[in-house]
């Protein structure tokens, strides 16, 4: 996320998204893992993330065959261990 300066990555162990400032520090997560059987904002695999042009993020879940819509990390972020608060939009 360039506007922000933010790093987004999966995480494949734990089921979640990783928000990180460019020198790798991790900001925050999002998502919570969802097993054999996710639904809602629980994503079972992450197989991609993309960032829009209002900086609301895009995970594609390989184990629901879903892409899934978070909300942009807030810009006064900072505090590590902060998450996206509000459900995931499924699509």
């Amino acid at each position: 996320d360039a506007e922000r300066e933010l790093l987004y990555a999966g995480d494949p162990d734990s089921g979640r998204g990783l928000v990180m400032d460019l020198n790798g520090n991790c900001l925050g997560s999002f998502g919570e893992p969802g097993g054999d059987n996710p639904a809602g904002s629980r994503i079972g695999t992450v197989a991609g993330l993309a960032v829009d042009a209002r900086g609301d993020i895009w995970l594609a879940d390989a184990a629901s065959g879903r892409i899934l819509g978070f909300p942009g990390f807030p810009l006064d972020a900072g505090e590590e261990g902060d998450s996206l608060q509000g459900a995931a939009d499924s699509r």
